[in-house]
């Protein structure tokens, strides 16, 4: 039978998960009551009050820097007194360690909903999940290589097990809040909802993805406001199992956004998720002097670059410290950090605008990107073919002030500097130079070819 015929009837759609006639959807879950516009806009303006002044940040304290770039602070003191809704952002990571202080009533109780994760509270472990079970997976969503919630992440031969600290710190990013440890999440009144999709082995598998949105999608029926998710991982081969329920997921009352990291080969070509067009692809670029992270992939599918950089000085570019496993912080880099800034962005905004439809969000948080600065520390990564400038760094700097008051950004420079080398297999900048290679040898090409035909007709008479 056709893929799409196998794709389970609930994926999505509230007219199939109704018509299903399962008794687990048959009556909505009684739910603590969502926190008052008041008391949120209460929360925001003390929360906001704490964090770091932007002017300086660069100087007295690079690893958050970042702030100062994305200027996050006017952003919240601008939100103060706006907030209507406590957008929830799904994480598909490596799990949550969530008693974290830094994540305290900021954590999603599932145990309230009916659903095909057995036990879960605080979320759902996927990543197990083999299609076509019954059973999405189990509510353990504690990373691996902890002793379970609230405990700090083991080693084995000095390597960390699992990719432990990832979830929580990306999580901590987003929506994390606790000022004495230097943990500033971008959307401090925003819900986190843990997937687990990390296995044992340390990857993941698209069985568990396609789990998760499963199971994003029953929540979302019974009444949770899922409207973000943030997929801080990625890889080269795309799933068309995968592909078609993200589109899907994305068109569920075109509600739901995927914020997505670009990946850290330094390369052009093209991952997934980041590259479907209902995803937002991150690229990562230091926060010391905007310059692309020497990980950071880039090309014509990323769609906006965040600063985060490198933890080590050395390099020109200080990280992000966030939440890490077992109440503590640490500073973490790469584009799976530059993600969820994006992330907790678009949360800022719906929390203002919870209608603003998926499309409209994305469409924003891109045109309110800085372009000029990025490009202005970057204009080798700016491609131009026939007259017209194609930025292979996304839109702009991402910029949080920009984008919750929705004011447009600054334009592109105007003359691209030698652009960049696109790397082995890759989009962007290699198209116009191999054609220009093509005419540059088109008389050398002309004799080869009639060489060969000349040969072949010889060929043919022997």
């Amino acid at each position: 039978m056709r893929e799409k015929y196998r794709i389970i009837k609930t994926l999505l759609l509230v007219a199939q998960l109704t018509a299903c006639g399962s008794s687990d959807f048959d009556a909505a879950p009684q739910r603590t009551p969502e926190k008052s516009s008041e008391e949120l806009r209460a929360m925001l303006a003390t929360a906001s009050q704490n964090y770091p002044l932007e002017i300086g940040l660069l100087e007295q304290n690079p690893q958050l820097a970042w702030i100062e770039r994305v200027e996050l602070s006017s952003a919240l003191a601008f939100l103060a007194s706006k907030v209507e809704a406590q957008p929830v952002i799904a994480v598909l990571d490596s799990g949550i360690d969530y008693l974290h202080p830094a994540f305290e009533e900021r954590i999603v109780d599932t145990s309230v909903f009916q659903t095909r994760c057995e036990s879960d509270q605080f979320g759902c472990d996927t990543s197990d999940y083999q299609y076509p079970q019954e059973k999405w997976g189990q509510g353990q969503i504690v990373p691996l290589g902890t002793q379970g919630p609230g405990t700090a992440c083991g080693t084995s031969g000095g390597i960390e097990i699992g990719n432990c600290q990832h979830g929580t710190h990306v999580a901590g990013i987003i929506a994390g809040y606790q000022p004495e440890s230097s943990i500033f999440g971008v959307c401090p009144t925003c819900k986190i909802l843990p997937i687990k999709v990390t296995n044992r082995e340390g990857s993941i598998t698209d069985d568990a993805i396609y789990a998760a949105f499963e199971y994003i999608a029953e929540l979302k029926q019974q009444g949770l406001p899922v409207r973000l998710i943030n997929i801080s991982f990625g890889k080269y081969q795309s799933s068309d199992r995968v592909n078609r329920a993200l589109k899907q997921l994305g068109e569920f009352d075109d509600d739901i956004l995927v914020i997505s990291a670009a990946g850290n080969e330094n390369s052009s070509q093209a991952t997934f998720p980041a590259s479907l067009p209902n995803v937002i692809s991150v690229a990562n670029v230091n926060s010391s002097n905007l310059k692309k992270d020497g990980r950071s992939n880039y090309g014509s599918a990323v769609d906006i670059a965040a600063p985060v950089g490198s933890c080590d000085a050395l390099v020109h570019g200080y990280g992000i410290i966030s939440a890490v496993p077992g109440g503590s912080s640490q500073c973490l880099n790469g584009t799976s950090m530059s993600a969820p800034l994006v992330t907790g962005v678009a949360g800022l905004m719906l929390s203002v605008q919870p209608g603003l439809k998926a499309v409209d969000l994305k469409r924003l948080i891109l045109a309110t990107a800085d372009s000029r600065a990025l490009y202005a520390a970057n204009p080798e990564y700016i491609h131009e073919r026939a007259g017209k400038m194609h930025p292979l760094l996304g839109t702009g700097l991402l910029n949080a002030n920009n984008a919750v008051q929705q004011k447009p950004a600054s334009t592109l420079p105007a003359e691209p500097k030698k652009r960049v080398k696109a790397s082995c297999g890759t989009l962007g900048a290699a198209g116009s130079r191999s054609f220009s290679s093509m005419l540059l040898f088109f008389p050398l090409l002309l004799f080869i070819g009639k060489f060969l035909i000349r040969r072949k007709s010889m060929w043919g008479k022997s």
